[in-house]
Order: structure tokens, then sequence, then C-alpha cells
């Protein structure tokens, strides 16, 4: 069976923030985004609740510009900041269809 939905939000296998929420390194989000260039089964991730900033979102937009199977990403509750926003929307811009939440 192939995998179509994962869901990593407020995930601990990177640490935990103060308030018990999961955090993310670079290498960790570069390493999500490295299986998502190649993936072609998943259709829905959800990092809600990790700590994700601008830096972790440029590895994510960037696979998102060649992965064509994603049709759902949440990025809820991150700390994306104004650029690291601007980097997904942009990466998935045309994408009909397609489900990116962001915190505003």
């Amino acid at each position: 069976a192939e995998l179509t939905s994962l869901d990593l939000a407020s995930n601990q296998l990177c640490g935990l923030d103060r308030w018990g929420d999961g955090t993310y390194t670079a290498e960790g989000i570069t390493s999500i985004a490295d299986a998502l260039r190649v993936n072609a089964s998943l259709t829905s991730l959800d990092l809600s609740w990790n700590q994700i900033d601008a830096e972790g979102a440029k590895p994510l937009a960037d696979a998102l510009c060649v992965n064509a199977s994603l049709t759902a990403l949440d990025m809820r509750v991150n700390d994306l900041g104004d650029e690291g926003k601007q980097m997904l929307q942009q990466a998935v811009k045309g994408r009909r269809g397609f489900d990116l939440k962001v915190s505003t």
C-alpha cells in the first residue's frame, strides 16, 4: 500500500519546545523536502505546530516546485514569517485545487 497522507503535526522526533510542541532542525526539514522531491504517492502532509521558520520553508518550497502529487500542506502555527509564507505560496501558485494552510 502507498502512503498518501502523513501527519507530523506537533512531531516530537526532533525535540520539544518549551510548550511541549514539536520542533524541527534545518537538517530534519531538508530530509523531508528531499523525500517530497521523489515521492509520487503522498497527497497530504501536515507539518503544523513544529516551529518551522523561513529557513525551513525554503527547502519545502523548492520540493513543492517538483512534486506534483501533493495537494494539501498544513503549515499552520509555525514561525514562517512573511518570507516563509510567500515562498510556499509562490511554490504552489497556479496549482489548481492545492490546499495550503498557513497562519496569518
